[in-house]
């Protein structure tokens, strides 16, 4: 039977961030983002988050099965369907990890290609 321990915490070290609050911000193009993950249904998409401008403008990029989409109008009115990148907001987000970067094609493989199977029919 196999046995671990983890290390003692040195004495000086802060206490663990039970309780407390953190926020994400993210800039773009010399614009700060306050950053909120937010929940979403797996079947409608796998990560979502909200971007927030000091001003209060308000964006919603989620990762779905189809790819990376979001609300902002460069993404609705020049990127949709056209470019595979997406608009800044979807850029910075894949730069920094929080979602990944998927072709918009079919999230379901192909099915294996074998001759259909023939139902016997007694003779």
């Amino acid at each position: 039977m196999a046995t671990s321990t983890l290390p003692a915490r040195p004495a000086d070290a802060p206490p663990p961030a039970k309780g407390r609050k953190f926020q994400l911000y993210l800039t773009i193009d010399g614009f700060p983002y306050g950053v909120r993950p937010v929940l979403s249904d797996p079947y409608v998409a796998r990560r979502a988050f909200e971007l927030t401008k000091p001003d209060g403008t308000r964006y919603d990029i989620a990762q779905t099965h189809h790819g990376a989409c979001c609300d902002c109008p460069d993404f609705i009115y020049r990127r949709e369907g056209l470019d595979p990148l997406g608009c800044k907001h979807v850029r910075a987000l894949v730069a920094c990890g929080l979602i990944e970067r998927e072709d918009r094609g079919d999230p379901r493989p192909s099915p294996p290609s074998r001759p259909p199977i023939r139902a016997r029919t007694p003779f």
